[in-house]
């Protein structure tokens, strides 16, 4: 037992180590100091069993090993931070989005661990030894949870990560992953045996070895902890590699306790030690993209098949990018794609501005590899000489094997991280006679040459890759100019009025000196003065109406109830001839408030359209399942060409004083609701607006309607 004890201290010794390598490296990063946290609780778990191991009594022993859970029931909430946090840019979002999460796996594990202190471990006096109470059991159960939450949660960001952020992170990602699946089987171990057992302490102590190791290494490679990758916000995959593994560790479990049961095997459990030791290096093997690089070189050199399956290859580009419709992802996409096809770890996208003096990297599979010139101390004319290589590129050039400043600066911007990764490749974004940027391509596994093969693949998706930015520009500037025709179609209407108005206020005070004594003149300026205070009040209520954003608070009414105190006051108001049919049209869900405001811009278009005096009719009912309510008049009527194509449209009107907003608003209010808005009319005859609101069923006519 004592080289158990031993290796307990050395893996306490490595992950103190490793904790501070760690904070040495990543100082104020926030995965660098959790990580260093769960490496220290690891640490003092693993220091607290040497000591264990070292006591003479029963009592002593038992009390130390009730003293590991202590940094036990920390582990699980620092661990699936620290998952949220490792090589994540928006791992604030994360934190917040998994708060209660966080919190339940914080809380937990130390709730128990207070309320169960007296119940963690018991001594079997009889067959003299150490077993687990509730407390154990429980947090034991806590920890498996974790540790599965942290392993779903790494396997997110891997797969999130592309390239040299793949090859930055992937050992750390190996020895952090392989940590915790040889802690999720020892910790079910633990829970089925019920009682400590230091086979499963060798295990877990041998593991934090090697993970600390993994992770030493991956420093010392890569000079980084982490990178910024940004997963997705969705929901956490569904892990495969982690089910099968589960249930090989649910396998290895059951034939651990088979092998108890006839008669036991001292050393079973070494032997699953390299095992799961096999696996993690069978793991370190299949995420090595010169290994599939060879592999593949190997069956195309033996079986004499295409280097590629084209159709396979154009789904799937043509998967990836269709569906995006912005610059901003459609370039790291292509990235992403090349580097995954091609097995380049660099690749970047620089796109040509506008105004063709710069250009602009979109799109990058490197992580922090770029140390641009800077475009503000320009003296040498070196970003001028790069815009006119991107410019006048027209074929994929070996930026290695080529003479010229032109590729030298091409190459400047894209500099190699890897020594053997081969030769570089310029490839230009070309649609008809115009660049419109340039692909970069670097860094290629085990420096594997590109072939014509891989030169005409890169030609063909760039070409595709071109149009589909052609299109998201050329849909850019369509928006632009729908935007700038409906400002303009605005700015000339409001013009229009607030011009007659200046104008008449003008005339007035042109004529106010020379007639102001008189009396009937000051009247009637006054009266101007008022009119043209209330139409620029419409004005602003109609742009007003146009800005705010439409919010409704509905709630169950009848509209034959709903309607008539707002019509009344209208009707008094304005001395409008409305004549009502309030009928019973059943309950609707809506704003009251905002379906006043259409029945009040109905009336008065409607009032406005009518001959003074005429009658204006409002009536109420129910059809085919709508309540509505319908105003209409005698007035002048809507051609069918105004009725079809301008009538619910802003700044269109018939009226002489109208904005065009009011219907435009009043359908807004309607849809709002799920209705509908039915219009007829004939010139001469009048008009009949009819709004529909989709009715309530109630408990009666739902249940007749069942039967």
């Amino acid at each position: 037992m004592e080289w158990i004890g031993f290796i307990s201290l050395g893996a306490a010794v490595l992950a103190l180590f490793a904790a501070g390598a760690v904070l040495f490296r990543v100082e104020g990063s926030a995965a660098g100091k959790l990580f260093a946290i769960g490496m220290l609780l690891f640490g003092g778990e693993a220091a607290i069993h040497f000591v264990a191991l070292h006591q003479t009594t029963p009592t002593a022993e038992l009390r130390w090993e009730e003293l590991r859970y202590v940094p036990m029931a920390f582990l699980p909430g620092t661990w699936i931070a620290f998952s949220l946090c490792f090589s994540r840019g928006n791992y604030r979002e994360y934190l917040r989005s998994r708060s209660r999460l966080l919190i339940l796996f914080f809380a937990a594990p130390v709730l128990i661990l207070a309320l169960t202190s007296n119940q963690l471990l018991y001594f079997n006096s009889e067959q003299l030894t150490i077993g687990f109470g509730l407390g154990a059991q429980l947090l034991q159960f806590c920890f498996i949870g974790s540790a599965i939450i942290v392993l779903m949660n790494l396997e997110q960001t891997f797969r999130a990560s592309v390239g040299t952020q793949r090859w930055k992170i992937k050992l750390a990602m190996v020895g952090i992953g392989g940590l915790f699946l040889v802690r999720v089987y020892t910790s079910c171990q633990l829970v089925i045996a019920r009682a400590p057992d230091d086979s499963m302490a060798l295990l877990n102590s041998g593991m934090l070895i090697l993970s600390c190791l993994l992770v030493g290494f991956s420093l010392a490679r890569t000079k980084d902890f982490s990178i910024d990758l940004y997963p997705s916000q969705a929901a956490l995959h569904r892990s495969i590699i982690v089910i099968i593994i589960g249930v090989y560790l649910i396998v290895i479990g059951l034939l651990s306790k088979l092998a108890m049961f006839l008669g036991g095997d001292a050393n079973f459990q070494l032997r699953a030690l390299v095992i799961l030791v096999g696996l993690i290096g069978l793991a370190l093997l299949l995420m090595s993209d010169r290994l599939r690089e060879r592999s593949r070189a190997w069956i195309n050199r033996h079986f004499s098949r295409p280097h590629y399956n084209y159709r396979q290859v154009w789904s799937s580009f043509t998967r990836e990018t269709a569906t995006i419709t912005g610059v901003e992802k459609l370039c790291p996409a292509i990235a992403r794609w090349i580097s995954d096809t091609l097995h380049a770890l660099s690749v970047t996208v620089w796109l040509i501005d506008d105004t063709r003096k710069h250009v602009k990297l979109w799109g990058s599979t490197l992580d922090s590899e770029l140390v641009l010139p800077d475009p503000a101390q320009n003296d040498s004319g070196t970003w001028t000489v790069i815009v006119q290589c991107a410019i006048h590129l027209k074929q994929i050039t070996n930026l290695d094997r080529s003479n010229g400043k032109p590729v030298e600066s091409l190459a400047n911007i894209h500099p190699r991280v890897f020594p053997n990764g081969g030769d570089r490749l310029a490839v230009p974004l070309t649609v008809g006679d115009e660049n419109l940027g340039i692909i970069i391509i670097g860094d290629r596994v085990d420096g594997v040459p590109f072939t014509s093969e891989d030169e005409e693949l890169l030609k063909t998706v760039a070409e595709q890759a071109a149009l589909e930015l052609q299109a998201i520009q050329l849909s850019g500037q369509l928006l632009q100019a729908r935007e700038m025709e409906a400002f303009q179609n605005m700015s000339t209407f409001f013009v229009h009025d607030l011009k007659n108005t200046a104008s008449s206020l003008s005339l007035m005070l042109q004529n106010l000196p020379r007639h102001f004594d008189n009396p009937e003149f000051r009247a009637d300026a006054l009266r101007s003065i008022g009119k043209s205070v209330s139409r620029i009040n419409q004005i602003i209520q109609s742009l007003s109406a146009l800005r705010r954003k439409l919010v409704i608070d509905p709630s169950r009414v009848d509209l034959a109830d709903a309607l008539p105190a707002t019509a009344a006051t209208l009707a008094a108001d304005r001395n409008i001839n409305l004549v009502c049919d309030y009928q019973p049209a059943g309950d609707v869900n809506v704003d009251v408030e905002q379906i006043d405001r259409v029945l009040t811009n109905l009336i008065v278009n409607a009032h406005e359209a009518s001959e003074p005096g005429r009658p204006i009719r409002l009536s109420t009912g129910r059809h085919d399942g709508f309540a509505f309510m319908e105003v209409t008049d005698e007035g002048g009527g809507i051609s069918e060409d105004f009725l079809q194509q301008h009538l619910f449209r802003p700044f269109q009107t018939t009226k002489k004083q109208g904005t065009g907003i009011g219907l435009y608003h009043s359908k807004m209010i309607v849809d709002a609701h799920h209705g509908r808005v039915e219009v007829q009319s004939r010139p001469g005859a009048g008009t009949t607006f009819r709004v529909l609101l989709p009715l309530l069923v109630s408990a009666d006519e739902a249940d007749r309607t069942d039967h």
